[in-house]
């Protein structure tokens, strides 16, 4: 989570955000941050066998869609 900005505006006081560092030198390749306007959280973190990448977490908001009462679950994918 970030109270700030990781290459985007922070959306409001915390977001969740996903970095890609190059497995040679530990380069920062890419990163992503997801916010709403309200408070966003990742949880957990996992690689599959084809090495995609799934994050978890909360939202207070509508991240990619329709908040469906206080407090939403989220699952993101990134190749």
């Amino acid at each position: 989570m970030t109270d700030s900005g990781l290459g985007e505006t922070n959306a409001r006081e915390v977001d969740a955000w996903i970095a890609k560092y190059d497995s040679n030198d530990g380069n920062q390749m890419s990163i992503i941050q997801l916010g709403t306007s309200n408070d966003d959280i990742s949880k957990n973190i996992g690689i599959d066998s084809a090495n995609n990448v799934y994050i978890t977490g909360a939202t207070w908001a509508a991240l990619e869609g329709t908040n469906a009462g206080k407090i939403d679950a989220w699952v993101a994918k990134f190749y």
